[in-house]
């Protein structure tokens, strides 16, 4: 979902920033592979010296509640033995959902409410 995604969104990697993202394009259903609906790629222009491996998780993220939303490209510590190729792509098996801030919300909701603050203290 990237509805909210600022256009020049930032691309971080491991807390650093090493791109921004490119134009969203929407790939219909009608133009999609047989079996699946329609989606969107999201492109990211990486910085020349930086190198992500082929195992690189990405997902839409946001470090505070009012805070711009990003692509946070998570890599393994130990997966740097196969490089993703310059103008590569992170396959949809390699990305993650956001999470949804309702759903955070409401988890603390229940959290307070229902006791769990006052067995802390």
């Amino acid at each position: 979902n990237v509805l909210y995604l600022p256009a020049r969104a930032k691309g971080i990697a491991n807390g650093a920033q090493v791109g921004a993202v490119e134009p969203v394009r929407v790939v219909p259903a009608a133009e999609a592979p047989q079996g699946r609906g329609g989606y969107v790629v999201v492109d990211i222009e990486v910085s020349d010296d930086v190198r992500l491996p082929d195992t690189t998780i990405a997902e839409l993220r946001q470090n505070t509640v009012l805070g711009d939303i990003h692509i946070a490209l998570t890599t393994p510590p130990d997966g740097f033995d196969s490089l993703l190729p310059r103008g590569g792509t992170i396959t949809l098996e390699h990305t993650k959902p956001p999470v949804q801030l309702e759903d955070t919300m409401a988890a603390m909701a229940v959290f307070v409410q229902g006791g769990a603050v006052g067995q802390l203290q």
